[in-house]
């Protein structure tokens, strides 16, 4: 008899208890079920942040590269507007392009020092694309072929940027002598 009580109140605690379990659940359910919708949702919106700030990141790389670029060209076009003035306003240039030039583009008469200053620019200019070409002709050839060349070829090599470096020399020499020779008719002007 004391076993069947003993039984009766255990049941009793576990209908209770099996009660109180689904009261909770009927009360948190519906908040564990939002907390989780709302963690889901916080995922979510993370992983959409995180491509929208990549794609800022990639639009003000693009925008950096723009403003750098519209620089440059910027620089290039004003490169270019003065050689056009000087070489419009040129003596050995027409009549009617040398009188557009003074009166369209309000280039000044060519002077001397114009000419030089043309002439400095130039020989800068043509300095720069030799060692340029040189140095691709010296590095980049090598990179391409790499080290499947035999002696012939290797010494082959060396005659071409031999020539390459004595072609760039004479084009500086040939541009430095008329550099030269304008600063010796400066003396005749003076």
């Amino acid at each position: 008899y004391q076993v069947g009580s003993e039984l009766d109140e255990l049941l009793h605690l576990c209908d209770d208890l099996n009660n109180n379990l689904i009261q909770a659940k009927q009360i948190m359910g519906p908040d564990a079920k939002y907390i989780a919708r709302l963690e889901k949702r916080y995922v979510q919106i993370m992983g959409l942040y995180q491509m929208k700030y990549a794609e800022v990141e990639n639009k003000m790389d693009i925008l950096f590269q723009s403003d750098e670029m519209i620089k440059e060209l910027r620089e290039d076009i004003s490169d270019l507007e003065y050689r056009l003035g000087s070489v419009m306003s040129s003596a050995v240039s027409n009549v009617e392009t040398r009188m557009e030039a003074f009166n369209e583009m309000g280039v000044k008469i060519q002077t001397f020092e114009k000419v030089m200053k043309l002439v400095d620019d130039t020989y800068l200019n043509i300095q720069q694309a030799c060692q340029d070409i040189t140095e691709s002709v010296e590095k980049d050839l090598y990179d391409i072929i790499g080290e499947t060349v035999d002696e012939r070829q290797h010494q082959d090599m060396a005659g071409m940027i031999s020539n390459v470096a004595h072609a760039c020399d004479y084009i500086l020499k040939a541009f430095q002598d008329i550099g030269q020779e304008m600063d010796g008719v400066s003396q005749f002007n003076s």
